[in-house]
């Protein structure tokens, strides 16, 4: 594999995001995003032609494999990426609310679609 020309350094979330208007607590179905500013960072400057690597660490989880299968899809190196088996990758969750800044559907990376 090339030497990346950038590096980002940081942490991605894998989100949760609602698809219907309402309490955190009433909201029956999410969506699954990929997100974190430095791992979108990394997919669009991939996608632009950038050979582009990632340094972070993940919990040996599904969360975190699920990463690391995007971010090998969208030619991202991943070679420095630490696998924690003590630790977790982190969710993050997004309710929506009327008149709230927050939609629906909102951020990160969506898987392709089928």
């Amino acid at each position: 594999m090339i030497q990346p020309e950038i590096i980002a350094i940081g942490e991605p979330m894998l989100e949760f995001n609602a698809e219907e208007e309402g309490a955190l607590s009433e909201v029956g179905r999410f969506v699954v995003g990929w997100g974190g500013d430095t791992s979108n960072f990394c997919i669009a400057a991939s996608r632009a032609g950038g050979r582009v690597g990632y340094l972070t660490r993940l919990g040996e989880d599904e969360f975190g494999e699920s990463f690391l299968t995007l971010w090998q899809r969208e030619g991202i190196d991943t070679r420095r990426i630490v696998k924690d088996p003590d630790a977790f990758t982190a969710p993050t969750s997004s309710p929506a609310r009327a008149g709230s800044t927050i939609s629906p559907i909102s951020g990160g990376i969506r898987p392709p679609a089928a």
